[in-house]
Order: structure tokens, then sequence, then C-alpha cells
């Protein structure tokens, strides 16, 4: 019984850090199989961020 209430409460804590990961790994992939970026609304602006940070 005390096994089933440690996977229990480990399940509890961990599962809001699988679901992040698994979207992240579904993002990924889905870029990974187009061989695209997926450009989104402010993509240009964190793009001359990068520029003005290098100069």
């Amino acid at each position: 019984m005390s096994k089933r209430i440690q996977l229990n409460q480990f399940l509890n804590r961990t599962w809001p850090f699988l679901i992040i990961i698994l979207a992240t790994l579904l993002l990924a992939e889905i870029q990974l199989s187009n061989g695209q970026l997926v450009i989104d609304i402010d993509t240009i602006f964190h793009y001359n961020r990068f520029y003005d940070a290098e100069e």
C-alpha cells in the first residue's frame, strides 16, 4: 500500500512537467518534419532583438 501511495504522489507532482515536455516535443517534431520554422507574430521582433544585441 505504501508503494502505491508513493507512486500516486510521484505522478501527482510530475504530470504537469510531462505534459509540457510532450507539447514541446510535438512542436519540435512538426518543425523538424517540415524542415521549416514556425513563424509567429513576434518572430521578427525577437530576430531584431538578437541583431541589436550583436551590435
